[in-house]
């Protein structure tokens, strides 16, 4: 398979369910590829984070493929919209090569409301998605762009490209 047969898709505002045939199972996997992976924001909770004067919209995350669910069925990964800010601007400048979407607009009143809430919900997985089948163009798996979730999650660095990843 190409990689343009890679990322297939049916559903037209998103170019699709991005169908990906590169991500190899972890330990004991066998070497078997995923034949999908998609992302998914179903929901938010509002949290208050200790020290915090006011409360933050915390947006939960799951990638699902056919080798499993990220990070788990259980969990979440747990990402305020400054963090996915961030996240976008390092990956803008580590990662020069890869096909950024645009970032969904935020605004600064009201923007706890639910239906405004559940409007970036729908944004945010459409910009996850179409940032994962640009990922999976540029680097043929979507280990790294796991990665990148889990930093976004716990607040750290977003990681640079492994050696001999194309940086183009």
């Amino acid at each position: 398979r190409s990689r343009s047969d890679a990322i297939q898709g049916t559903d037209p505002s998103l170019s699709g369910l991005h169908m990906i045939s590169s991500r190899r199972a972890g330990p004991g996997g066998g070497g078997r590829r995923a034949t999908f992976c998609y992302v998914k924001v179903p929901r938010s909770d509002r949290r208050h984070a200790p020290g915090e004067a006011h409360p933050h919209i915390a947006y939960l995350v799951r990638v699902h493929s056919d080798l499993g669910t990220f990070p788990s069925e259980r969990t979440w990964y747990e990402l305020r919209f400054s963090r996915i800010a961030k996240l976008h601007a390092e990956l803008a400048e580590l990662h020069p090569g890869l096909q950024l979407p645009g970032l969904p607009r935020t605004r600064w009143f009201a923007n706890r409301h639910p239906s405004y809430v559940a409007e970036i919900c729908s944004d945010l997985e459409r910009y996850f998605m179409q940032l994962l089948a640009s990922w999976c163009r540029q680097y043929e798996s979507y280990d790294g762009f796991l990665m990148l979730l889990d930093a976004a999650h716990h607040g750290l660095a977003t990681p640079a490209p492994a050696d001999g990843q194309p940086r183009h």
